[in-house]
């Protein structure tokens, strides 16, 4: 039997170089089909959550607060949640009058040890401390006004027979989007103005503070001895910064955490 020269066997040629007609079509097939699935492929989400003052997370609590009181379907437990926001706020007006009291006798008496004497007349520096002394002298009044006028309008609802649902009236309103009540925009910023002055104030009196203790150093830099004046400066700016981070920390820190926690499910009793 004769043999065809030309006809060289299968097995002299590697597997993974000898494709068929159906194995090219087939990775034809896969090529071409790669570009779909990428673009058929949803991207990945890079959203980030919005970004919010670590002070927020007390206006939400407030605001929560408030809103579940509003729309507690159990009577008993809606007139029991009322009491104790009535109690609590009662409390925090309370405390914010002491403090502001304080903050305004220590400005008070700061504008008779602080050193403003003749040379002083003409100081830009001194009439900004007193700028800011005044400033905080009215934050600290104007807040002790406003929480004595809360607590005067909380113990007139309270004293009638009808107060707590007279509160409840005041703090809410229908929602007309959706079902229950929703609380007043103007009373989620009312409650809280107090608070937001005896801090203005606290701010204002410390920023007055450094800029007269600068002042009065620098204008005796030249009476006191050199090493003494810096062992001044720096040993007051590292107390000043020392105190500015432990606040910064504990009230971030604490706010922060105090965000964390409100978002989480609580089951109710």
């Amino acid at each position: 039997m004769a043999t065809n020269p030309k006809a060289v066997p299968a097995a002299a040629f590697p597997t993974s170089i000898v494709a068929s007609p159906q194995t090219k079509a087939t990775s034809t097939s896969t090529r071409t089909a790669s570009p779909q699935s990428a673009t058929n492929t949803p991207p990945r989400s890079h959203t980030k959550s919005p970004f919010k003052l670590p002070h927020a997370a007390a206006w939400e609590v407030s605001h929560q607060s408030v809103s579940l009181l509003l729309n507690e379907p159990d009577h008993g437990r809606q007139m029991q949640l009322t009491e104790k926001w009535l109690t609590n706020m009662e409390q925090h007006l309370s405390t914010t009058i002491i403090a502001s009291a304080i903050i305004s006798s220590a400005i008070c008496s700061s504008f008779s040890w602080a050193s403003f004497g003749s040379d002083s007349v003409d100081s830009k520096c001194v009439w900004l401390a007193k700028c800011t002394w005044f400033s905080a002298l009215i934050f600290s009044m104007g807040s002790i006004a406003s929480a004595c006028q809360q607590i005067g309008c909380v113990h007139r609802l309270t004293s009638h027979p009808d107060g707590l649902a007279m509160i409840r009236r005041l703090l809410g309103e229908s929602n007309s989007a959706k079902p229950g009540v929703r609380v007043r925009s103007s009373q989620r910023i009312l409650w809280q103005i107090p608070a937001m002055l005896l801090n203005g104030s606290l701010y204002m009196f410390v920023a007055g503070l450094c800029l007269m203790f600068y002042w009065d150093v620098g204008q005796h830099m030249r009476s006191i001895y050199v090493p003494v004046a810096a062992v001044i400066l720096c040993f007051f700016t590292m107390s000043f910064i020392f105190t500015v981070a432990c606040w910064g920390m504990s009230s971030i820190g604490l706010y922060y955490w105090v965000a964390r926690v409100i978002k989480q499910p609580t089951a109710t009793p």
